[in-house]
């Protein structure tokens, strides 16, 4: 698995990310971190050159408008034509109509290689209805086989990995699944947490374009042990979030083979549906 690591480290893929500013500053120190090169571009008028000679696309659906939706339509259909992965956050698609039909627009329009939502968004994404602050905290049994479900179909439906970020992160070929426990409660307190891992995962997909989902699954873990160590740091000096967050970079950024593996909780769900 560290090869996937190696991989980056050595490459150095350039990941263009159409983000959005409340968490673009912590997506390209996160790019950074693991070893990758961050671009960030959504002028209309330059992002069909600046994808053309990235190793990856992220499309972020965060503080969408009409001209960043143009730009990355403009965008995707150079990744596509080039054969460059392109990452889909659908931030927020189920709070507005706007962004739902935006959503729907891009999903017609260009294939994606991994789709990374929280569970709201990926049970829009996956065409049920979703109200209020939607199920993102619904932990129970039943709801873990609806995630596992909901991320086998949209797999298989757009040809893509599907991820579900939570408690549990669900990540999906649409044959394979595989349930990753890491993470703390902790960083749902943070802006940006699932913005970072999109462009991680740009990072790893990009250097390894043949291993996807290998990639995808190293991408999770990485950020949520990450996670995990700077939790920990940050409550033994009885610090907040802020330090967290900061710590999370640095833990990113330092990050052996051993410490990592050593802390992975990973299983795989059997085609009955047990892990």
């Amino acid at each position: 698995m560290w090869r996937l690591m190696e991989q980056v480290q050595t490459k150095r893929p350039t990941v263009h990310a159409i983000t959005n500013y409340v968490s673009a500053n912590d997506v390209a120190n996160a790019i950074l971190a693991v070893g990758a090169l961050p671009i960030m571009a959504e002028y209309h008028g330059e992002v069909e050159e600046i994808t053309s000679r990235a190793s990856a696309l992220v499309l972020n659906m965060g503080l969408l408008h009409p001209d960043k939706l143009m730009s990355m339509k403009k965008a995707g259909r150079v990744a596509n034509e080039r054969s460059v992965p392109v990452i889909l956050d659908p931030v927020g698609c189920m709070s507005s109509g706007f962004r739902n039909l935006a959503l729907r627009e891009l999903l017609s329009e260009m294939r994606f290689a991994v789709i990374r939502g929280n569970f709201s968004e990926m049970l829009c994404l996956s065409g049920e209805k979703v109200s209020g602050k939607g199920v993102d905290d619904c932990l129970n049994g039943e709801h873990q086989a609806q995630k596992i479900g909901i991320a086998r179909m949209i797999s298989k439906e757009y040809g893509c990995v599907a991820v579900i970020t939570g408690e549990t992160d669900i990540v999906s070929d649409g044959e394979k699944v595989c349930c990753l426990k890491n993470g703390t409660r902790r960083m749902s307190e943070i802006t940006g947490i699932g913005c970072m891992l999109s462009g991680i995962l740009g990072a790893f997909v990009g250097a390894n374009p043949d291993k996807i989902m290998e990639a995808s699954l190293f991408a999770c873990n990485l950020l949520s042990v990450a996670g995990e160590l700077a939790d920990q740091r940050a409550e033994e000096q009885g610090l907040g979030t802020g330090t967290m967050r900061s710590l999370l970079i640095d833990y990113l950024s330092r990050m052996d083979e051993k410490r990592l593996m050593e802390r992975v909780r990973m299983t795989e769900v059997t085609k009955s549906g047990k892990y």
